[in-house]
């Protein structure tokens, strides 16, 4: 692209954000995947994913065009800075795998978020009456486990091996989850008027079907209908995290809201007996875009990305925001239409446009990708 081509496209930003968004993304979406395919060693490939690169890359440009950290200069080109912000976010994908590797606790988190724990004192209590009766080298691991310290890092600290502390750990965790405290955070976070609630006993699971960052998705049969659905589970290593248990019931909650033939169903959501939250929905036989990108025709992709801009645009017409658009969350059933899945970041948008501007820039990220596998 020229310079010329490059400023006029900036210029464009600046009056018509809609518009510059969508063709910033047709424009480069292809030449930054390619670059992060390019990049990233052979052993990462399958562990750092070129598209979560290319979502942080224009996430990252759209802010600085946004609060004007670019001063265009004639013999710049735009494609310059992207290829830029490209590089530095392949770079901190690998540190980031290379650092989790070299301290394999990083890559199991918290289930408690220490910033929430100060902020929660019914969890405070539990903590300090459960931590009277421990040993003082018991009482020091789990402290320092609250506060943020790695596996690791207590395990040198207290002279013990990892293993002893990741015991001592898992079987203080389960004193907890073993209390009331989950019980009473699930009916008051899921009990709501007006909510579907879903029994445990009435579900049979068969086998996993899926599984994310926070969740995993089993084929279930519902014993009094004799019915397949999607069993959505929190894992266990989140129970107590407030922020996804947050984010599982927002999803439970707008899900219900929603009546739309390209929008998965939810049929209720309830407590585990573990203290996780679950969530039953339509049961799609399907893949999702993703998987199908080099294995479908020109026609069918170009069907798909309708039927999504028309989803998106009637959710938006209702007031709710997606605000976490890929094809990984777009699931093809038998009868070729769409279904859209994971609306925990979505959200109630109002009168404001950003959360729109969120899911039209995802749509044109898609555009570009249906593009690049023709």
């Amino acid at each position: 692209m020229s310079n010329n081509s490059s400023e006029k496209l900036l210029d464009r930003y600046a009056h018509d954000l809609d518009a510059a968004a969508i063709q910033l993304f047709e424009r480069y979406a292809s030449k930054i995947v390619s670059l992060a395919n390019l990049r990233l060693p052979d052993h990462l490939r399958s562990k750092v994913d070129a598209d979560d690169i290319l979502q942080e890359t224009m996430a990252a440009l759209h802010d600085a065009i946004g609060n004007k950290r670019i001063l265009w200069q004639s013999q710049g080109d735009l494609w310059n800075y992207i290829a830029g912000i490209t590089k530095n976010k392949i770079a901190s994908a690998i540190e980031k795998y290379a650092t989790s590797k070299r301290d394999l606790d990083r890559e199991k988190p918290l289930a408690f978020d220490p910033q929430a724990t100060k902020n929660d004192h019914s969890l405070l209590a539990l903590l300090n009456e459960l931590c009277q009766n421990e040993k003082p080298l018991i009482r020091t691991i789990f402290n320092m486990h609250l506060e943020g310290h790695s596996q690791v890092q207590i395990a040198k600290s207290v002279d013990r091996s990892q293993r002893t502390v990741r015991r001592i750990i898992d079987a203080f965790r389960n004193k907890i989850i073993a209390s009331d405290y989950l019980d009473e955070a699930v009916s008051q976070s899921i009990r709501k008027p007006g909510c579907t609630i879903a029994e445990y006993q009435d579900y049979q699971l068969l086998w996993m079907i899926g599984s994310g960052s926070f969740s995993k998705v089993y084929l279930a049969l519902q014993k009094s209908t004799d019915q397949l659905f999607a069993f959505k589970a929190i894992r266990k290593r989140w129970l107590l995290n407030k922020t996804v248990r947050a984010a599982f019931i927002n999803e439970a909650e707008k899900l219900q809201k929603i009546d739309d033939p390209n929008v998965v169903k939810t049929y209720g959501w309830g407590d585990l007996p573990n203290g996780g939250l679950f969530l039953i929905l339509d049961h799609i036989d399907g893949p999702t875009i993703h998987q199908l990108l080099y294995k479908s025709s020109q026609n069918q992709r170009q069907d798909w990305l309708q039927q999504i801009e028309c989803t998106i645009s009637r959710l938006h017409d209702i007031g709710i925001a997606h605000r976490d658009l890929s094809t990984r969350n777009v699931l093809i059933d038998n009868n070729n239409q769409i279904k859209l899945i994971d609306f925990a970041f979505s959200k109630s948008i109002g009168t404001f446009q950003s959360d729109k501007n969120l899911d039209r820039q995802a749509i044109a990220r898609i555009r570009g990708q249906l593009r690049v596998a023709c």
